[in-house]
């Protein structure tokens, strides 16, 4: 049986309590090691600690936990596309101003609008 996971980049498992059954964060690690040696995160915040073992409690009544979801995390880059369009540019777009060439018969500056957009 195949596994669906990558075996490259980086996966996210949620830490659950067996006792009480409370959500305490999740282990972030990566896909090709054992999510024993990866970085635990509090649920609420975003300080990371690594994890040593198994040595991770719950946060509620500090019974054992078990790793479950287990799912990959998508590492997205953000890129930036030029918009040179007509009309109202968008809310979130930053305006960029070139100065004309020499020699250029065009004496305005070019206004480009870019607008951050999630890599994919």
């Amino acid at each position: 049986m195949q596994s669906m996971l990558p075996t490259t980049g980086r996966v996210r498992a949620s830490v659950v309590c067996y006792h009480c059954g409370h959500q305490s964060g999740y282990v972030e690690g990566r896909a090709d090691a054992p999510l024993a040696t990866g970085e635990f995160v509090r649920e609420g915040d975003e300080h990371r600690t690594p994890v040593d073992g198994r040595n991770v409690r719950c946060l509620r009544c500090g019974g054992p936990t078990y790793f479950d979801d287990v799912t990959p995390v998508r590492e997205r880059q953000p890129r930036m596309v030029t918009w040179r369009g007509r009309g109202r540019p968008p809310k979130n777009a930053i305006r960029i101003e070139l100065p004309p060439e020499a020699g250029a018969k065009r004496r305005r500056p070019v206004v480009l609008y870019a607008v951050m957009d999630e890599g994919v």
